[in-house]
């Protein structure tokens, strides 16, 4: 795989993972269709400008001004995708729809399962991402599971923290 196809598969698990998968697991948020524009051209533009910075030489400027560009392009696209700071016109708002989105969800989950399967600390990247997406499916799929999650919106973090104590006892063990 080269260089140029392994950051843009990056790029696309973090929109995807980051940004994508948060707004399809919750049923009560809409989908802005120019923020997500703005964050996979925020995303995609930085991992492509990483690219030509740290790998090839079409670039005439210092590493130190290359890295403070991607610093704060890395910045801008936390601040957009966990605050969002800018209000984003509501007419390009979509609701997604519900079985769409469960199988979008499953789709992420088994690409994340699939991906675990091929590192060596899978356990990492499947107890970050896993839970939050298998709580978007149970909360599309059933009322019942939706007024548990409302009532109890931390559980997710229990759990993750339980299964990494879990995980931890585990390995000591061995």
């Amino acid at each position: 795989m080269t260089i140029f196809k392994r950051n843009l598969l990056i790029a696309a698990g973090i929109y995807v993972l980051f940004y994508l998968a948060p707004i399809l697991a919750n049923p009560f948020m809409a989908l802005n269709l120019l923020e997500a524009a703005v964050v996979g051209v925020l995303i995609f533009g930085g991992f492509y400008m990483n690219y030509i910075f740290r790998y090839t030489g079409k670039s005439n400027l210092d590493e130190k001004t290359k890295s403070t560009i991607i610093t704060i392009l890395i910045l801008l696209i936390a601040l957009l995708i966990f605050f969002n700071p800018f209000k984003f016109p509501a007419a390009f708002n979509i609701i997604v729809n519900r079985y769409l989105a469960i199988i979008i969800l499953l789709l992420i989950l088994i690409f994340i399962i699939f991906l675990a399967r091929n590192m060596d600390n899978s356990i990492i990247v499947v107890l970050l991402f896993a839970p939050s997406i298998i709580q978007g499916l149970l909360m599309r799929l059933s009322y019942k599971a939706m007024l548990f999650y409302i009532a109890n919106p931390n559980f997710n973090l229990y759990l993750i923290v339980a299964i990494f104590i879990g995980y931890y006892v585990y390995n000591n063990r061995k």
